[in-house]
């Protein structure tokens, strides 16, 4: 999934800008 410094669907690390 997308979004801040979050865990995504898969179990990876996200890190987008606000």
């Amino acid at each position: 999934g997308l979004g801040e410094e979050n865990v995504d669907e898969v179990g990876a690390m996200t890190i987008k800008a606000r």
